[in-house]
């Protein structure tokens, strides 16, 4: 049975890869088709402790190092990168993001986002507050890539991890899942 208002060439194949998880998902764009990806290994955010001792702990920033790429048989108009944070993957919200507009069918490179932990909706001062000498709070971090040529969506690509801070009187440490570059800092005053 022949396909009428579509021709084979007007539905792509646009692929997600996660890690060693790959997702195929078919969009309608102009003829247009490409491929996405966040490279799982090098999401980072990197491991790290701070002495607090007679400060305030008033931030947690986090910066991200995110390798991506994409490959299109057409110029990609935007790119669309983002991290959020959140209890879980459906409250976290963006934290930071940076669009570019590569006008390009290739690229594979890496950039880096910040952002303060405080401007996702589930953590503020008072979510770290300690109880007891010690709190440690299980943050979920999600980082996305949106491929768009025109303003359709030509192809996504998303990966999840957590990470946890603890805080003490004393200190404040964040430990995950991430390994390599990026960084996370405190913000503190006196006490």
């Amino acid at each position: 049975m022949p396909m009428t208002g579509i021709s084979r060439r007007g539905v792509l194949a646009g692929t997600a890869l996660l890690g060693t998880t790959s997702v195929s998902i078919a969009l309608l764009s102009n003829k247009a088709s490409a491929s996405a990806s966040i490279d799982s290994g090098d999401f980072s955010i990197a491991d790290k402790s701070q002495d607090i001792t007679g400060k305030t702990l008033q931030d947690i920033l986090i910066e991200s190092d995110i390798d991506y790429s994409f490959d299109s048989n057409v110029d990609i108009t935007t790119v669309e990168i983002s991290i959020a944070m959140g209890v879980s993957e459906q409250s976290a919200q963006i934290i930071a993001s940076e669009t570019t507009t590569p006008n390009k069918k290739q690229i594979d490179t890496t950039t880096t986002i910040d952002g303060s932990l405080f401007d996702a909706g589930d953590y503020n001062l008072n979510t770290l507050q300690l109880d007891d000498g010690k709190k440690t709070v299980r943050i979920t971090a999600v980082a996305e890539l949106i491929i768009k040529r025109n303003q359709s969506i030509v192809a996504t690509d998303k990966l999840t991890d957590t990470f946890e801070i603890t805080i003490t009187k004393d200190s404040v440490t964040v430990n995950g899942q991430f390994s390599g570059a990026g960084s996370v800092s405190m913000e503190t005053e006196p006490a």
